[in-house]
């Protein structure tokens, strides 16, 4: 076919002359364009060119193969959550770290991490039952269970103790630093460590079930569900790992430092990241459903309430999102357009993002938890002040003002709200209108936050020592 366009060489390399000095440029521009292999040179009058090759075929070839490596790239993660659902089931489904009874055995309290104690007892008046030295600060938060406490400071002792009386049952040493707040669930206490373990401990003795290393600090406090524990670290990764043995089922990378401790509604997982960024993880699987990127790190634990995700950040806006609505995964591609549209000036404003509620812009970055009941929202800045805001709406209904920073989070008990500060106080506040009922002075700066079960408060500070209030 390529010889039928010999005739023609004349005119285009007349048209050609000044590019190429033979005409055999112009005959391949034009075998090229019918699907065949260049020729080589003219002899006689004769075209003679190398193996003619349909050229065609290869391209559409090339084309299939990206249009399907395309689909199976949108649809991975489609087929990881149909295998997630496929996983052998773990040792024990049914250990769970959910507070019952009266009792308070993870941090906030229950799976939706709302700091909420729904079984309070005897409205607590702030008089001390008992005191107990461990001789180190302590910045993880005790849990409560039956007639223990368990509670860890700063110099790597972990302590069991008596609620009546604060005796001891047992101390575990050489941990390395605590910051974890543990997790109790069945008879095994879970508890990360600054030397990047998570460990598993027999709450009867002391001794350590299993282990296992991450890469670095962890910060995050461990949730135990369905015989799955769920737990961050600063290595960048939240893991999820079989209850019983401490074998990894999953774990899912973030781009930064996991600080936050995931919350759970259904079969969702949502845990912040120094990234910015509050992620929406399947719990079977660990593929990340969706994103909500913030400007600055979420080092604060969400809470979910009717329906939504409620967080704050570094960057003093506290938000609350849609907990089941979700983005498309080119919806940050478009917003980037939309932006240099606007930029332009072909475009509006950007839209919020999926989900979008509300939010409130706090007078300082938010390293406290919120807790959530009665209608409200209430959120604890660090410059000390605690807001109460509105559920559905964000509009503030009071505020309180402590007398120093607030790094603890705050509790719930019926319609008391715990409020512990950096200048030694627990402020104890009417949760509707935030009127001071009393306050009790402990001997140094509070950073953990208090746990109030059975119509007691237990309040552990940076001094070394643990309060029981009545």
């Amino acid at each position: 076919m390529c010889e039928d366009v010999v005739g023609d060489c004349n005119r285009l390399t007349s048209r050609n002359s000044r590019r190429r000095s033979t005409p055999i440029y112009a005959i391949n521009r034009i075998c090229y364009k019918q699907g065949f292999s260049k020729a080589t040179d003219i002899r006689d009058g004769q075209l003679i060119t190398s193996k003619v090759v349909d050229m065609t075929r290869p391209k559409w070839l090339l084309i299939c193969l990206m249009l399907l490596l395309l689909v199976a790239w949108s649809f991975r993660d489609y087929a990881a959550l149909w295998l997630g659902r496929w996983r052998p089931p773990p040792a024990n489904v049914l250990l769970s770290s959910v507070s019952r009874q009266g009792g308070w055995t993870m941090w906030r309290g229950d799976a939706q991490r709302t700091g909420v104690q729904p079984l309070p007892g005897t409205p607590v008046r702030g008089r001390m039952v008992w005191q107990f030295a461990t001789g180190a600060g302590m910045i993880s938060s005790p849990v409560v269970a039956g007639d223990s406490l368990f509670v860890g400071d700063t110099e790597g002792r972990l302590y069991r103790l008596r609620r009546r009386d604060g005796s001891l049952f047992w101390r575990r040493q050489g941990l390395g630093p605590i910051d974890s707040s543990p997790a109790l669930a069945g008879e095994l206490l879970y508890l990360g460590l600054r030397d990047g373990r998570l460990l598993a401990i027999q709450a009867a003795d002391g001794h350590t079930r299993w282990s296992m290393a991450t890469g670095n600090p962890i910060f995050s406090s461990p949730l135990v569900h369905a015989g799955v524990v769920y737990v961050g670290s600063g290595d960048g990764f939240l893991y999820a790992l079989d209850a019983a043995s401490g074998v990894q089922r999953w774990r899912t990378p973030t781009q930064g430092w996991v600080t936050s401790s995931a919350a759970l509604l259904d079969d969702m997982l949502y845990v912040g990241s120094s990234d910015g960024r509050l992620y929406f993880i399947d719990r079977h699987s660990g593929v990340p459903r969706w994103t909500y990127r913030t400007p600055k790190a979420i080092s604060t634990t969400p809470a979910i309430a009717a329906g939504m995700v409620f967080f704050g950040g570094e960057d003093r806006w506290f938000r609350a999102i849609d907990a089941k609505e979700m983005g498309t995964r080119w919806v940050y591609t478009w917003r980037w357009l939309h932006s240099a549209f606007f930029i332009w000036g072909v475009a509006g404003p950007l839209p919020q993002l999926p989900g979008f509620r509300w939010h409130f812009r706090a007078d300082a970055p938010i390293v406290a938890s919120a807790a959530v009941a009665h209608g409200m929202v209430y959120l604890a800045s660090k410059s000390g002040t605690l807001s109460a805001l509105d559920l559905h709406t964000g509009t503030p209904r009071w505020s309180f003002q402590a007398g120093a920073e607030l790094y603890a989070s705050p509790v719930l008990a019926g319609d008391a709200l715990y409020v512990a500060s950096y200048d030694h106080t627990l402020n104890v506040l009417d949760a509707h209108d935030g009127t001071q009922r009393w306050r009790f002075t402990a001997g140094g700066p509070i950073h953990a936050s208090p746990v109030v079960s059975d119509g007691e408060v237990y309040v552990a500070a940076m001094d070394g020592t643990i309060s029981a209030l009545r």
